[in-house]
């Protein structure tokens, strides 16, 4: 009869072993006892977790304007490998005891949102009386194969202004698209020295359509002495290309 090899028994025997060679004294001062591991009980890595199509970036801020207004500014980040159009962000604001008190919701500030690219935003409502906390919901959009038109800003600068106590932004767009693209609009955030964005606004053009090759000129105003220690803003164009 054949005798099959059991694994189990034949460690317990080993073991036995070298415990009562311990115990006579005889086992050499470099004499060790055997750790056998178990095929397969290695530790599973852990998954990476795959990041949201589109997130919400934890610089968001606050502020409450002269007229008692709630300004919510923030910022999101397409993860995907599409395009995306009418990114619909929605924010719900609690009290203390975790009851909902008020609920408001904007689009981000460009109708297009590039692979890889942010897209800020600015939810704007009268500051409820005793909110606490907010919480955004996830994002909605719409996917799009059409790309985003090619729109060059150049010739921009950015500076406080004590005087009036405003932020200004002026530039100029050039349509580099092969086509005439409409209604031109250049968005652009303010962020603070933790990065943190402030603001976020959007302006046309001043000939609001351009042509191929045209260029036309843009100003953007942030009134209120809060903008008066900006660390750096980011500018966008879009349009509806023909």
């Amino acid at each position: 009869m054949q005798t099959r090899f059991r694994p189990a028994l034949a460690v317990l025997a080993l073991l036995v072993g070298s415990l009562a060679l311990l115990a006579a004294g005889g086992a050499p001062d470099d004499s060790y006892l055997p750790v056998v591991l178990r095929s397969g009980s290695t530790v599973p890595p852990t998954p990476t977790p795959t990041p949201p199509p589109v997130a919400i970036l934890p610089n968001h801020t606050t502020y409450v304007d002269n007229i008692n207004n709630l300004h919510i500014a923030g910022e999101v980040r397409n993860n995907s490998s599409n395009t995306l159009r009418s990114v619909r962000i929605a924010v719900n604001l609690f009290n203390a005891s975790g009851g909902l008190v008020a609920t408001d919701f904007t689009y981000v500030s460009l109708d297009y949102t590039p692979p890889g690219h942010t897209n800020c935003f600015e939810v704007i409502l009268p500051q409820p009386a005793n909110w606490a906390s907010y919480a955004f919901e996830p994002p909605t959009y719409h996917t799009s194969t059409e790309p985003r038109p090619s729109l060059v800003i150049f010739n921009d600068s950015g500076a406080y202004n004590p005087t009036y106590a405003w932020y200004e932004i002026l530039g100029q767009v050039r349509n580099d698209h092969p086509t005439a693209v409409r209604f031109v609009e250049v968005v652009g955030g303010l962020y603070n020295a933790s990065d943190e964005i402030i603001a976020c606004r959007t302006t046309y053009v001043n000939s609001t359509h351009l042509d191929p090759g045209q260029v036309s000129s843009f100003r953007i105003l942030y009134s209120g002495d809060r903008f008066s220690n900006i660390a750096r803003y980011h500018l966008a164009a879009d349009g509806d290309p023909q």
